[in-house]
């Protein structure tokens, strides 16, 4: 990008020169030269602009020629070898003065560039062009800015840069290892000076008049006594190093020999730049520090920090401490002050050291403390949620007063309590199991065989609340034990293939092992029976058609018959027994409950299977209220009343409204 900004720069002088020209003589035409390279003619004019060859005195100066004639080998300050500019002296002339910018030459054969006295401003280019310059010499002018590298200038021999404005720090001068004669006196350089590690050549060497500050390298590649006139007391220059802003010999050694030969060169530049020092305090500690204040650049700066009782004093920021020389900037120095006070280690006494076991149903109890310091501050937090605190904080001697909520589990518990660096353990008993409670529904409880049973188990319960894990079921029929069955879940079946009864059994056990058993009879008798009505309803009203009929299934033998009783129980209690007579106009015969003798629907009964009319009519007004049908089988001539049944007891409401 540089090269390019260079090459409009070029462009823009051109095209100054060809409009200016029309205002003054013949310009020159590089096209029409022939001593030298077209290329070479435009730098020659580039450098003409750039340095306002336009206001160059004319009369009575050296730099004839310019921009007049096509013959620029004549022009004043140029030489030329072999078709080449091999020289530009300007530093002859008394009268004419170049100004404005020194442009970057393109003039390869270039051997010396000498500009001294003038006016030139601006910076210095790095004459990446001029590889065959030896000695270049821009001192007397105005010139700013920093010194370039001179990467490209292997062949330089004598750079004299001395008496302009020139700031920044010294170049290293890497690629320069032909150079011996170095002048940068009378500039505005600051900085360190450098090694200049590959000037192995280097004779002359002149940095006075600056700002320069550090210590005075070893030079290990040339020595400090070769700069040096043997028997004299200064350099080539005179002295090399006095006037700047505190240089500081590099060992005992270089300093006698300054001493000897150079006796100004630790003489300070009565220009040298101030810079202030501030000082600030951090840290938990406390002190107090001097020192601040304005400093000239290089020289020497003192500071103290004394660190108050109980305090400690670390140490300064970077770049400061407790001596050192003025760098070219402001500084804010910070020293750190840490707290040296120790305090006392609070120890505390805990009464009891441990719980007792705590109730699982929920329990309180408490720890009394006490410390070896009144203000220590002691602080008790629990390792578990099931320990909480009413006071759990507080200072000097006290009482921790904590809670454990009920425990959930049958096992016994642990928690810990950290009162500052202490651990007390904390037990709590596991709850008493409680059994859960089994119970069932079985339908039907009673019926022929074969009868299937549907259980049902869900109304069992856990009291704590726990989870039922098992249901077992488990039948055995009274009379003959080597009948079994066996089920298990929530609502399982069972099928009793055997007439007879049987004793069921549910067994549950709950998530903490608990179990609990409970016991039914289930009959699977030789007689079963039922009541319907219309669509099963069990409402009327008055002026309805009311139905009711029996169901009755019996599978007995003769030896073993059975009676079929069968009544209806009125609102008012009383109890009417279903005769045996035979219906006449509608009329059902019913009679009220019978003597001792008793006497039967359908007696001495081996086997049947049907359906009787138990009631059939249109109700009547004035017969409201609940009705009872029952029917049940017992043994043959035994009373129901007092007798045990045969059967399953039959049974339906009726409600008329």
């Amino acid at each position: 990008m540089f090269k390019n900004i260079q090459y409009y720069q070029r462009v823009i002088l051109l095209v100054w020169l060809g409009v200016s020209a029309g205002f003054a003589q013949a310009a020159t035409d590089c096209n029409q030269v022939t001593e030298i390279p077209v290329s070479e003619c435009q730098s020659l004019l580039e450098f003409y602009i750039s340095t306002r060859g336009y206001s160059w005195f004319k009369t009575g100066g050296n730099f004839g020629g310019w921009n007049e004639t096509n013959t620029p080998c004549n022009w004043g300050g140029v030489s030329c070898n072999s078709g080449h500019v091999i020289s530009l002296d300007f530093g002859k002339n008394t009268v004419d003065r170049l100004e404005g910018q020194l442009s970057d030459l393109n003039l390869p054969y270039l051997q010396m560039l000498i500009i001294s006295t003038h006016q030139l401003a601006e910076t210095i280019p790095n004459f990446s062009y001029l590889s065959n310059l030896w000695y270049l010499d821009l001192s007397g002018n105005k010139l700013k800015g920093e010194i370039p590298n001179f990467t490209n200038l292997q062949n330089l021999t004598v750079l004299k840069l001395n008496s302009n404005n020139l700031e920044g720090e010294i170049p290293n001068f890497t690629n320069l290892s032909n150079l011996e004669e170095l002048n940068l006196s009378s500039n505005s350089l600051t900085g360190n000076i450098p090694n200049f590690d590959n000037l192995f050549n280097l004779k002359y060497l002149s940095l006075t008049y600056n700002f320069l500050t550090g210590n005075i390298p070893a030079f290990t590649s040339f020595g400090i006594s070769k700069l040096l006139v043997e028997g004299g007391m200064s350099g080539y220059y005179g002295s090399i190093f006095s006037n700047n802003c505190g240089l500081v010999a590099y060992d005992p050694t270089q300093e006698i020999v300054l001493n000897q030969r150079d006796n100004t060169w630790n003489t300070r530049n009565l220009n040298c730049p101030s810079y202030t020092v501030t000082l600030v305090t951090d840290g938990d500690g406390f002190g107090r520090v001097s020192g601040q204040g304005t400093y000239g650049l290089g020289l020497l700066v003192t500071l103290e920090a004394i660190a108050s009782e109980n305090s400690d004093f670390l140490g300064w920021s970077d770049e400061c401490g407790s001596s050192f020389k003025m760098p070219p900037k402001n500084l804010v120095c910070t020293a750190t002050f840490l707290s040296s006070y120790v305090t006392p280690k609070c120890t505390f006494n805990i009464v009891p050291i441990s719980s007792p076991l705590l109730k699982a149903t929920g329990d309180t109890s408490n720890f009394a403390i006490s410390s070896n310091i009144e203000y220590c501050v002691w602080n008790a937090v629990s390792s578990v949620d099931w320990i909480t605190f009413s006071n759990a904080n507080g200072v000097g001697i006290g009482k921790i007063i904590y809670f454990v909520q009920a425990n959930p589990d049958t096992k016994e518990r642990i928690g810990t309590i950290l009162i500052n660096d202490q651990i007390i353990t904390v037990k709590q008993a596991g709850k008493t199991p409680v059994a859960p409670v089994a119970q069932f529904t079985a339908t039907p409880e009673m019926g022929l065989p074969p009868l299937i049973s549907q259980l049902d188990a869900s109304s069992s319960y856990d009291p704590d609340g726990g989870i039922i894990k098992s249901y077992e079921w488990f039948a055995v029929k009274e009379d003959d034990p080597k009948i079994t069955l066996s089920a298990s879940g929530v609502n399982p079946s069972l099928t009793f293939n055997e007439k007879g009864a049987y004793l069921l059994t549910l067994k549950i056990t709950d998530d903490e092992n608990q179990t609990h058993e409970t016991t039914q009879k289930i009959i699977a008798n030789d007689a079963y029976v039922s009541f319907s009505s219309i669509n099963n309803q069990d409402h009327f009203r008055v002026g309805e058609h009311i139905k009711v009929t029996l169901a009755d299934r019996v599978d007995a033998n003769r030896v073993n018959r059975t009676d079929l009783w069968a009544g209806i129980e009125f609102p008012d209690g009383i109890i009417f027994l279903r005769t045996s007579r035979t219906i006449v106009n509608n009329f059902i015969p019913y009679t009220p409950k019978p003597n001792d003798n008793g006497y039967a629907f359908i007696p001495n009964v081996e086997r049947i299977d049907n359906e009787f009319l138990m009631l059939d009519l249109l109700l009547p007004k004035g017969l409201l209220g609940k009705f009872i049908f029952y029917a049940v089988h017992v043994d043959l001539g035994k009373n129901p009343f007092y007798d045990p049944w045969r059967s399953n007891l039959a049974k339906k409401e009726i409600i008329i409204e």
